[in-house]
């Protein structure tokens, strides 16, 4: 999911980047994403009391990419499927 995520940004023109940072110095106006393969991304609005912004059209635009990448995947899976008999 992450390397996905990544791709996605890239071509939007963003750059992901980790860091190590207390909660109290994320700035109030950072997004806050979690990011898995069972929820996709989803937005993070809040962690003990901290609100974070959100910025809905780009949480849509993110989660139409991701979405055509997992498609894109499951028709090649499905294409890709060998049988073999014993």
């Amino acid at each position: 999911t992450v390397t996905n995520v990544s791709e996605i940004l890239k071509e939007l023109g963003l750059t992901l980047k980790y860091v190590q940072m207390k909660l109290e110095d994320i700035p109030k106006t950072a997004q806050v994403y979690r990011c898995n393969t069972m929820t996709a991304i989803r937005p993070v609005v809040e962690i003990q009391g901290h609100l974070f912004s959100r910025d809905e059209n780009f949480e849509a635009q993110m989660q139409q990419e991701y979405q055509k990448r997992v498609n894109a995947f499951s028709l090649h899976c499905r294409d890709s499927i060998t049988t073999f008999h014993v």
